[in-house]
Formats: C-alpha cells, sequence, structure tokens
C-alpha cells in the first residue's frame, strides 16, 4: 500500500506536526531534548500561524486552518480552528450540507517556565516516542477536555494528564455478548510519564495508561503523577483498565534508533479463559542526509490490544481509538522518504479483523467451560 503526503504550506503545520519534525531537530542539535517523548508546544510569542494539509492515498482529505496565539509573561492563550473536505474519519468529519466540516482542534491557557508547565484546554498532547504515531496516544483523535502538567528535575521529566472521555450508558460488556448488564459512568484518561536522559544523546521513558470510571465526582488520586495506578488499583481501586509503555531511543550522529513496547495485558499468572498477553512493539531508525530524511519502522500489535470486556474500559474516544492507527491485529512496514514539507510514505500492512471497538468473546459473568 504507498502513501504520499503533501503539505501545501511553508508556515508552521500545527495540524500534521509529526513528531518526526522533533526527531529531525533532535539530530540537528548536540542532543535529545531533556523531555524526550513528549512535546510541550512553546506558546511564548503573539501570532496567527496559518496552515494546509493535503492527504492523498486511500482517502482523499484536505484542511485549512491556522493557530492563533496570545501571550504575556509566561501565560499563553492558544486556539485552532479549521475547515476541511474530502473523506476519511479525521477530525472534525461531521459535514455541513455533505460538503464541508469544522471546528476547533486545539484550544486552551498555558502556563510555562523554566521547570514547569501547566495545560487546561481542549486539546491533544503529541507523544514523540516515534517519529509518526506514539502508541501511547494517537495524534488523530478530538481534542480532549485535559490538565496536563510538566515537572522537570534535571535529567528527569515527569508529565501527567487527566481528561474527560465523556458520559457512557449502555451495557458492560458488548451487547452481542451480555446484553443484560448495563452501567452509567463518567470515563477519564489518566496518563502519566516519567522520561530519563541519563546521557545526552540517550533516552528511556515509562508511561502508564489508564481508563478509569465513576459514577459520581472522580478520586483527587488520578491528578496525582507519582506512583503507579497498577499499585493503586491492586490495593484500592476497582478495575482499572492500565495499559504500560516502554520506550527508550539512542541518537548517534546523524541517526536516531527508538523503540517502544506497549504491554496492554501480560498474563504472568494462568488464566481460566486461556486469555493471551496483548502487547504491539514499533520500532525503527531515523536518519539525515544531506536534505534528505529517511525512516524505516516496523509495527506488530497483538489482536487485543486496546481493547476490552468493558465497553466503557476500550481505549477509545467516542467512534475514534486512542491508540496508534491502525489500532490492534496489525503488522506494517512504513519508509519514509522527506525534504522540506513535501514527503512521501510506503507501507505494507498486513491487517486482521479486530480493533479496539471489537466485541470481546468471552462474557466474565458466566462460569467456564
Amino acid at each position: 500500500m504507498g502513501l504520499i503526503v503533501f503539505i501545501l504550506s511553508n508556515f508552521y503545520p500545527f495540524l500534521y506536526d509529526e513528531p518526526l519534525v522533533e526527531f529531525k531537530q533532535w539530530i540537528e542539535h548536540d542532543s535529545l531534548f531533556v523531555n524526550y517523548g513528549v512535546r510541550t508546544n512553546n506558546y511564548a510569542t503573539n501570532s496567527i500561524q496559518p496552515f494546509v494539509q493535503y492527504i492523498s492515498d486511500t482517502l482523499t482529505h484536505t484542511t485549512a486552518g491556522f493557530t492563533g496565539i496570545l501571550s504575556k509573561n509566561n501565560l499563553s492563550v492558544f486556539f485552532t480552528p479549521v475547515v476541511s473536505t474530502g473523506n476519511g474519519r479525521i477530525y472534525p468529519d461531521k459535514k455541513w450540507k455533505n460538503k464541508v466540516s469544522g471546528g476547533f482542534i486545539n484550544s486552551g491557557i498555558n502556563y510555562k517556565t523554566k521547570n514547569f508547565s501547566i495545560l487546561v484546554g481542549n486539546t491533544r498532547v503529541a507523544f514523540t516516542t516515534s517519529p509518526f504515531n506514539s502508541p501511547i496516544l494517537s495524534l488523530d483523535t478530538p481534542p480532549i477536555p485535559m490538565l496536563s502538567y510538566t515537572l522537570k528535575f534535571g535529567w528527569l521529566t515527569i508529565t501527567q494528564i487527566t481528561g474527560y472521555l465523556g458520559f457512557y450508558s449502555g451495557t458492560l460488556y458488548a451487547p452481542d455478548v451480555n446484553p443484560s448488564d448495563t452501567v452509567d459512568i463518567n470515563r477519564y484518561l489518566l496518563i502519566h510519564r516519567f522520561s530519563f536522559r541519563p546521557y545526552k544523546n540517550l533516552g528511556f521513558g515509562f508511561t502508564e495508561i489508564g481508563i478509569a470510571g465513576y459514577n459520581g465526582g472522580f478520586d483527587p488520586a488520578i491528578l496525582n503523577p507519582i506512583g503507579i495506578y497498577y499499585e493503586k488499583q491492586f490495593n484500592l481501586w476497582n478495575n482499572v483498565n492500565i495499559i504500560w509503555n516502554f520506550d527508550a531511543v539512542l541518537k548517534i550522529k546523524k541517526t536516531i534508533l527508538y523503540a517502544n513496547l506497549l504491554i496492554d495485558d501480560f498474563q504472568y499468572e494462568d488464566d481460566p479463559w486461556n486469555e493471551p498477553a496483548h502487547m504491539g512493539i514499533n520500532t525503527g531508525i531515523v536518519h539525515k542526509l544531506n536534505n534528505y530524511t529517511f525512516v524505516l519502522e516496523y509495527n506488530r500489535f497483538t489482536r487485543w490490544v486496546y481493547g476490552h470486556f468493558y465497553v466503557w474500559q476500550r481505549y477509545t474516544y467516542g467512534n475514534y481509538p486512542l491508540g496508534m492507527e491502525p489500532a490492534s491485529d496489525f503488522e506494517n512496514l512504513i519508509l519514509k522518504i522527506g525534504r522540506g514539507v513535501l514527503s512521501f510514505d510506503f507501507e505494507y500492512r498486513n491487517k486482521g479483523e479486530s480493533s479496539p471497538f471489537t466485541s470481546w468473546p468471552v462474557d466474565y459473568t458466566q462460569p467456564q467451560g
């Protein structure tokens, strides 16, 4: 399968600002960024940054918009309205008179100092553990109402994100498995990340993700960046869908090696229903030669990654998967060749039938056998 992407703008392309942009910056600098793995956008300058994006592969889609920034001292307000046309599931995708879509893909308030930043808004956070789409959080999701903050302590950076994924009212399990049990619950996205950069060209990261739900208010513990959700769940909480991601990056002159290991569920004990481990691997290499950038990436994700037997605990937001595309049950190899704002992508993909929205095949309310 071939993929060709053109970005028809020399302005800051906020909508299609791949993490690859950051990988290129790492190559040009003599070291990785201290907070490697998470992009902290710089809203420090008053500006209007227009962009146009055109994508043509199995779909054709055009988006135009601008990012406006109002900044004073360490405080800034930002917003990104867009209009788009074409096909494909790219937010915003609800069309007016079947022709044009529009909306804000980014808006909020940001306060930032040298070692601390806090963001409140309806926005997205870009994880840069992969030059395309990190397994931690997709770049293609709708904006999420969230509170996010980052703390820096020398070679250690801690990032905390708490987002609201909306109210779910429906069956507890997939309707075709068990239609009788229902639930009404507010869904929350929890992410905290620890980035370690022990040497200037070497970085390690651990990210823990949780999908939690509450009938009324929420537990203030979900705002705490220190600790492990898994331990909290084991001792105090009810079931929370927890995902771990381990990542590493190494820079050698004009080359960067990177890898992600996603663990959705690891069966360290015998499971009565013979449930397999749910894991994914993302790895690749970025190399710059003169004005050209080359990327070769391999992905392999097992069948039930990002899914869950509780519908509300799937790693999804509305009709969008929160994990990297094409989510679960796939293997692919990508080659990207880029120069400036023009890039050519070539992809071989082997995709199974499952997705995070696929019905879990087991009803755990029924005894085994």
